[in-house]
């Protein structure tokens, strides 16, 4: 009976420490939880950034092209107009 009991706390005393092991997996567990669920929100402020800076950088790409698009059609313009009139001169219709 003596032995039993003594075989019965040996294992208690074995099983305390696989159970204390346990907790402290399970606690480093959690802390990584936390710092991946961090990492994933900092990350989607990163894009929702990023996202923002590529729309900044599309509108001063466009405004050279859209200026030289505005002097385009301003030239085309005058030169319609300058054939216009010169065929209107021609047709002394002015």
């Amino acid at each position: 009976m003596e032995v039993k009991m003594q075989e019965l706390s040996d294992r208690s005393k074995s099983n305390t420490r696989r159970i204390e092991k346990i907790e402290e997996h399970l606690e480093k567990q959690d802390e990584l939880i936390k710092s991946v669920a961090v990492m994933a929100e900092k990350q989607s402020e990163m894009e929702s950034s990023l996202g923002e800076i590529k729309t900044d950088i599309k509108q001063i790409k466009d405004k050279p092209l859209k200026r030289w698009d505005s002097i385009v059609e301003k030239a085309l313009l005058c030169i319609v107009a300058g054939l216009v009139g010169y065929i209107f001169i021609k047709l002394g219709l002015a």
